[in-house]
């Protein structure tokens, strides 16, 4: 009892000095609830204020042999989007103060139709755009063309209907928006996740080497593994605080975009709730992991800024498993629910679909434990050597040596 009052305490103590830290409360706290809705409303600011750029905007045409067909000139003289001249091509591409596409109208070769050759610069918004307009107009002038020939025949489009196609989406809008959080959500989470942790891992052991503060914690008589616990309780919620906040600056941010695009987008975001106790399971689980591997890799360092060089390539390689289940045709199965990280991909995603197999959640749950277990064993072992707390010397090639040590 006593050694959890300790605990308790340290945890305390880590909490208040934790959010004392300005970088702690911005990485761990602040980004995360206001990166995903600042992003995608800036995003779609930009997009639909870049749409309205090109649209205001007049695409200038240079049109040569217009002559030989006069109807289509006529069809884009008529778009008063469409500034036309009817004079040659510039040689060698367009000029870009003056000439946003170029089309020549060449005579038919043998009893084909007239060639009309168009010439754009895609690496330029404005020539995108005309294109886009000259496209449709193309579209526009066939369709006339051949309505007038049919009915010069007597007939009319509907004579060569051989089948109507409608397409039809049975999905209701929460299944479709379940759907599309399936993509994304489980990824994030592994991302969330080892954000969140990243700073106070580094901070609650090779950040107090760096302020020297690490001696007098060790002098104040409390036994190794009540302040390695109350530190790592610390580093897993700040973990866990960073996944639940990005989830509902997401959420929420997904949400006011679906609203803004209208019957565009037909799509309900919200999370399940049959979802919601996986997701927290998993969640912890994973956050324990990370933290406790994060803890034990950031202990040998004697600074921050080294701290940071070690954890930053774990963090990188969680991201890979994470990656490759994300991959179209993974499934959780007795195979990929051992396996860390993929795991808690898969299950994520069956669960915002609405499947769950209690034998696979089970076998992910454990595997996941047993992985977080084995990260805080190791992080045990690493913070009761007085080398790797003092850094006197020790590095990550000394773990070999401190877990044996351990082990007699």
């Amino acid at each position: 009892m006593g050694e959890l009052n300790l605990t308790w305490i340290v945890f305390r103590h880590e909490l208040r000095s934790a959010l004392r830290d300005r970088n702690t409360v911005i990485y761990s706290i602040v980004i995360p609830f206001v990166l995903y809705p600042a992003l995608i409303w800036g995003v779609t600011q930009w997009m639909e204020y870049r749409e309205g750029t090109l649209e205001k905007q007049v695409s200038r045409v240079a049109l040569e042999g217009g002559d030989r067909l006069p109807e289509f000139t006529e069809l884009l003289r008529a778009d008063p989007g469409i500034d036309l001249a009817e004079r040659p091509c510039p040689p060698g591409g367009l000029e870009e103060e003056t000439v946003d596409a170029c089309l020549v109208l060449s005579d038919p070769v043998g009893s084909g139709p007239p060639l009309l050759e168009g010439r754009f610069d895609l690496s330029r918004d404005r020539s995108e755009h005309a294109r886009e307009r000259i496209a449709s107009h193309v579209e526009e002038y066939r369709r006339s063309v051949a309505a007038d020939r049919l009915e010069g025949y007597g007939e009319t489009d509907d004579s060569f209907d051989i089948i109507r196609v409608e397409e039809k989406n049975i999905a209701t809008a929460e299944e479709m928006g379940r759907f599309f959080l399936s993509l994304i959500l489980p990824l994030l989470l592994v991302i969330m996740l080892s954000i969140g942790a990243m700073h106070p891992a580094v901070d609650v052991l090779a950040g107090e080497k760096e302020r020297k503060t690490i001696e007098s914690i060790l002098a104040s008589g409390a036994p190794r593994l009540s302040i390695l616990a109350g530190k790592f309780l610390v580093v897993t919620a700040a973990s866990l605080a960073a996944l639940f906040l990005n989830l509902a600056g997401m959420i929420l941010a997904l949400a006011h975009l679906v609203k803004m695009m209208g019957e565009r987008m037909e799509m309900n975001i919200a999370v399940p709730w049959n979802a919601i106790p996986v997701i927290f399971i998993a969640g912890l689980l994973l956050a324990m992991f990370l933290s406790a591997t994060m803890i034990f890799l950031s202990s040998f360092a004697r600074s921050f800024k080294e701290g940071q060089s070690y954890v930053t390539p774990f963090y990188l390689f969680t991201l890979l498993p994470a990656l490759a289940a994300s991959v179209p045709g993974m499934k959780l199965d007795a195979g990929t629910a051992l396996i860390p990280i993929v795991n808690v991909v898969l299950l994520l995603r069956e669960a915002m679909n609405g499947v769950f197999h209690p034998p696979l959640i089970g076998l992910v749950v454990f595997s996941l434990a047993l992985c977080a277990a084995a990260a805080l064993f190791v992080a045990g072992a690493v913070y009761g050597d007085e080398g790797v707390l003092l850094g006197a010397g020790r590095s990550l090639r000394s773990l070999p040596e401190i877990m044996r040590q351990r082990k007699g």
